[in-house]
């Protein structure tokens, strides 16, 4: 499956490098991967609605991170005082660090398998295929 292999490699690049840009790409392939998992959910409801889930929660994590970022550069342009821009971008890192520990925890437990044993989890629980 491409696109898991595309999340599980921005997944390890936001983990060794924790940059906006990073956990954004992160977030994209997270989401790719929820739109896939939603179109094979009739497949195996138990396993891929559950996958799908923590897909979007996952997704979402990273968009509320993302969204403190473009925040935080508009609070760094605005005519704020000095010291009020300063306490805003305090508050605001300190809310994106939060997020970050929880998404990329969410982040190794999603993608923690190998794109092949990935593949294989779903393989192996996927009805038997019917002759048309």
């Amino acid at each position: 499956m491409r696109v898991y292999s595309r999340g599980r490699a921005a997944q390890e690049r936001a983990q060794s490098h924790r940059t906006a840009t990073n956990l954004h790409e992160l977030r994209k392939q997270t989401k790719f991967l929820f739109h896939q998992l939603e179109a094979l959910e009739p497949l195996q409801p138990d396993l891929i609605t559950r996958l799908a889930k923590r897909s979007h929660r996952l997704a979402d994590l990273l968009g509320d991170d993302h969204n403190l970022t473009v925040l935080r550069t508009r609070v760094t342009h605005s005519p704020l005082e000095r010291h009020d821009r300063v306490r805003l971008q305090r508050i605001i890192d300190h809310e994106r660090a939060k997020l970050d520990r929880t998404a990329l925890a969410r982040a190794r437990r999603m993608y923690r398998q190998s794109p092949a044993a990935f593949a294989a989890r779903l393989d192996r629980r996927a009805p038997p295929a019917r002759d048309a």
